[in-house]
């Protein structure tokens, strides 16, 4: 993997930071460090963990937030009051599909020196995002019902255990609903398995435009749905 570094020309934030560097840059075993735990995981919603632990020990950076993602992607101390510093992930999209951000909070000023080394660490973090973007999306395909565009059984499987894995670690509820069409049968024994197909596909473009963002449905097989929803109240999650 290539993990050259390069330097962002500009910020929206110049005027937040010192004119004197007062900080250090990083030392070359910091920044080996940093990389050996990029490269430790590949699953993006750990890898936001894994970045934000590293950022946490390396400077100043109180909240760190890949919502552009998932709404839920909040890490440490995101408040409203902190100064919020908001950087481009170049070749990668947001979920609806414009420029993907990274999102960081910070509670004092960044030396210059600092300002490079976020750069350069935010770079890096770049880089390792675009291959776990790649996974993503082979296990989509993996994991998509090809009539429906839904997630099937697999995916579903996949994303109950992550679910799981979130609740017990942070005690947040989630709900599961479970959807039987009745009279199905009836449909593709006197009108034909295509009009089943075209029952199969409504059902789930509704479901699709009824659920909310951080809701997850799925085809778990014949006429059956599954819909994995949030319960979380209305303050931020963070990790």
């Amino acid at each position: 993997m290539d993990f050259s570094t390069s330097v962002y020309d500009s910020t929206q934030h110049n005027n937040f930071y010192p004119a004197e560097s007062t900080g250090k840059s990083l030392s070359f075993s910091e920044l080996s460090g940093f990389i050996t735990q990029l490269l430790s995981t590949l699953e993006l919603q750990e890898l936001g963990g894994v970045y934000f632990q590293q950022l946490n020990t390396l400077l100043p950076i109180v909240g760190f937030s890949l919502s552009d993602f998932d709404s839920r992607w909040v890490y440490g101390n995101a408040k409203i009051s902190s100064t919020l510093i908001d950087l481009p992930l170049q070749g990668a999209n947001a979920v609806n599909g414009d420029q993907a951000h990274v999102y960081y909070y910070i509670s004092s000023p960044l030396s210059l020196s600092q300002r490079e080394s976020l750069f350069q660490l935010h770079d890096l973090f770049g880089k390792q995002v675009k291959h776990a973007l790649s996974l993503m999306r082979v296990q989509q395909m993996a994991t998509k019902d090809v009539l429906t565009g839904l997630g099937n059984r697999a995916g579903f499987e996949q994303s109950m255990t992550r679910q799981l894995g979130w609740a017990q670690r942070h005690d947040d509820p989630f709900a599961l609903l479970v959807i039987d069409l009745d009279n199905f049968k009836y449909v593709n024994d006197n009108f034909g398995h295509g009009e089943g197909d075209k029952v199969l596909v409504h059902v789930a473009s509704h479901l699709s435009n009824v659920l909310r963002d951080e809701d997850e449905a799925f085809r778990y097989g014949g006429d059956e749905f599954c819909c994995l929803l949030d319960c979380q109240s209305q303050r931020k999650r963070s990790i």
